[in-house]
């Protein structure tokens, strides 16, 4: 099975059909929803945040603070530098 998603993923990053890693925080935050498969208020449970403030945050309302973007890092495992990005 890992070699034939391996022939998957070369064949996809040789055609061109590989989509482009998200660059928003609400783009990231969709991704990470999808590969759990759950839906907003969940992820708003996982990192400890009402579901209005992550609505707020994922829709550009409100800024990321040290404390989410902590959160973002060891929780979900989003690299520091990809964080870093996001707040910037």
């Amino acid at each position: 099975m890992a070699a034939l998603a391996d022939a998957v993923t070369a064949y996809e990053e040789a055609a061109g059909h590989r989509p482009d890693a998200p660059q928003t925080l609400r783009g990231i935050l969709e991704v990470e929803m999808f590969k759990r498969r759950i839906r907003q208020r969940q992820l708003a449970e996982i990192l400890d945040v009402t579901e209005p403030r992550l609505s707020e945050l994922m829709k550009g309302k409100r800024e990321m603070n040290l404390d989410f973007a902590r959160r973002l890092h060891t929780i979900l495992h989003i690299p520091a530098e990809v964080v870093l990005q996001l707040s910037a």
